[in-house]
């Protein structure tokens, strides 16, 4: 097995390189194609070694190859759930789950070690179960396992009789993130637990998780707190980055805690915080976003570290984006609905609306619509760039050009869509081409784009490829052995707000099993 260990070593480090030093900045990822006769040989090893029987170095092996597949994907990826459910059952059968201090026979060092790989283990579990939209494989109750020590690998050897003194939390080090974003990810795994739970929430209960949620990110060394890029001139860009993964994580747990309450807060002051809580986060998600893109352009300061940013990021920003698109769209609507109502209309929301979010204990500033639409486009300029390489990148282009439209009032928006260009899911359309800067008054004249006279929840269908949902079981349609089954994610009662509701909303499942 340790020859299927060292394939996938020099896989996993070819790959790196080669996006490390990629100058094509729209490919951004790398496939298995690239690499067939490295990946052919791990799961040739993988298989001659009999890795059910767990041999030695099977898991290290396992989780080598599953990073490989991990972070050269433009998109998620099913299989990638699947073939963690393999290292976690193998992981369970060898006690991975149990602090090796139960076994005396382990050395100091295999302890620590032990550790760590349950911690990478843990940790993309609860990754993953959120990006696919399915329930976490590993209960924290059946589990022990401390966390790793914050020490670098120079701080201990193969022989050594007792671990070292770990290091002060101001002192960074790999183990370091990895224990703070696991953290962030248990809270978030006891909000994805509330939400989609059969039995509805209580609000109390989702208030309590935000509390918790605050004060686990609040407690996050401030050598990983997040700052603005320009306060980071000589930090190293991974230590930047590792501060943004771990933002995003704490916003991503923070929109889907409050999800559900997004519209309702419009209107209903005692949910008001939940739309401020939603609509900021996004916005802030947004921004790192465009810098995220921007630094990572030649010349940037991420250049060298692009391979980094893996399917599982994009899946955060295409939450953001989801979001702001459905307040966006209930904005649009209300506007719609009413022209002139007894409140004025400006910005998000009329008056009463304002008066609403602005009772209340809790700080409830929201940025206004301009503020969103700006951010959208900015968005939709991002995902437009990766939509040949990406099919949610694709898909989120195509949504954010007919809502972006649609803000903007076209006058075009009276004329029907031709039935193959709505069939069409391409996002170079003509008819729909956004251009750098949308008109800053009311005339609108200059820009013609031609928008279907239907309301935006069918544009959105039509624009994912519907139909996405079975709506009588709740699932994804066409999966062999689904009926009478339970979907993961949310279920409401609107076929709209299940598309925008959840991660797995926008991405494209696919159902191959790539570990054979």
């Amino acid at each position: 097995m340790w020859i299927g260990l060292l394939f996938s070593i020099i896989c996993l480090s070819s790959c790196n390189l080669s996006l490390a030093t990629a100058s094509n900045k729209t490919t951004g990822t790398t496939t298995l194609s690239q690499t067939p006769y490295y990946v052919q040989k791990i799961i040739q090893c993988l298989l001659q070694g009999s890795y059910q029987k767990t041999p030695p170095h099977t898991i290290e092996t396992l989780i080598l190859y599953m990073n490989i597949t991990y972070h050269h994907s433009p998109d998620t990826q099913l299989s990638i759930y699947i073939v963690l459910g393999i290292i976690v059952r193998l992981a369970l059968r060898m006690g991975y789950h149990r602090d090796g201090s139960h076994f005396p026979r382990l050395s100091p060092y295999e302890v620590e070690m032990r550790r760590r790989k349950w911690a990478i283990i843990s940790l993309w579990d609860r990754v993953t179960s959120v990006q696919v939209g399915l329930p976490s494989m590993i209960k924290a109750s059946q589990c022990d396992t401390r966390e790793p020590a914050n020490l670098l690998d120079s701080d201990f050897h193969e022989n050594v009789i007792a671990m070292p003194k770990e290091r002060p939390e101001h002192e960074h080090t790999h183990m370091q993130f990895l224990v703070v974003k696991n953290r962030i990810m248990d809270v978030f795994g006891e909000i994805c637990e509330l939400t989609t739970r059969i039995q509805p929430s209580t609000y109390s209960e989702i208030l309590a998780l935000d509390e918790l949620l605050s004060r686990t990110y609040e407690s996050v060394p401030a050598i990983l707190k997040s700052k603005p890029l320009h306060a980071s001139i000589t930090d190293p860009s991974n230590l930047i980055i590792r501060r943004i993964f771990l933002l995003l994580v704490f916003h991503k747990a923070q929109i889907t805690l409050h999800r559900k309450y997004l519209l309702p807060g419009r209107t209903d002051a005692r949910y008001a915080y939940s739309r401020q809580m939603c609509v900021t986060a996004a916005m802030e998600m947004l921004q790192w976003q465009d810098v995220v893109e921007r630094e990572c352009e030649v010349g940037g300061r991420f250049e060298g570290e692009r391979w980094k940013i893996s399917s599982v990021v994009r899946v955060e920003f295409l939450v953001a984006t989801t979001v702001l698109c459905l307040d966006l769209d209930c904005e649009i609507k209300h506007a719609s609905q009413n022209p002139h109502p007894d409140g004025k209309t400006s910005g998000n929301g009329t008056e009463a609306e304002k008066d609403v979010a602005g009772s209340g204990n809790r700080e409830t500033y929201c940025p206004d619509k301009d503020e969103i639409i700006k951010a959208l486009t900015t968005s939709y300029h991002i995902w437009q760039s990766s939509a040949q390489s990406s099919k949610e990148a694709k898909k989120a282009a195509t949504v954010l050009r007919f809502l972006l439209s649609k803000a903007h009032g076209q006058p075009s928006m009276a004329h029907p869509l031709e039935p193959a260009i709505i069939a069409s899911s391409s996002v170079g359309m003509a008819p729909f081409a956004i251009p750098d800067q949308f008109p800053t008054s009311n005339n609108t004249e200059q820009f013609q784009f031609q928008y279907p006279q239907i309301s935006s929840r069918e544009l959105l269908a039509q624009s994912l490829d519907q139909p996405v949902f079975n709506m009588d079981t709740w699932l994804p349609p066409d999966v062999p052995g689904s009926e009478g089954l339970g979907f993961y994610p949310d279920m409401s009662t609107d076929p709209y707000d299940m598309v925008c509701s959840s991660i797995p909303s926008m991405i494209n499942v696919e159902y191959e099993l790539t570990f054979r």
